[in-house]
């Protein structure tokens, strides 16, 4: 990838994490492991739970633990 081609990554999953903060919805997104990679503050809202105790975590243990 050229430098070029890392700037326009770059400045399109900035602008992608913006839209998703902006959204009034709850988004959450996963690996295909299930280890949760973000959360939006609106999810934060609406669940209590903060990015810090989700992002890094397992949603099959966050179940078990009974947060998710």
């Amino acid at each position: 990838m050229n430098e070029l081609n890392c700037i326009s990554f770059l400045e399109n999953t900035n602008f992608l994490l913006s839209v998703l903060e902006a959204s009034s919805d709850g988004v959450l997104i996963s690996d295909d492991q299930g280890n949760v990679l973000y959360v939006n503050s609106a999810y934060e809202s609406v669940t209590g739970l903060t990015k810090e105790q989700m992002i890094g975590k397992n949603l099959r243990k966050l179940r078990e633990e009974k947060l998710f």
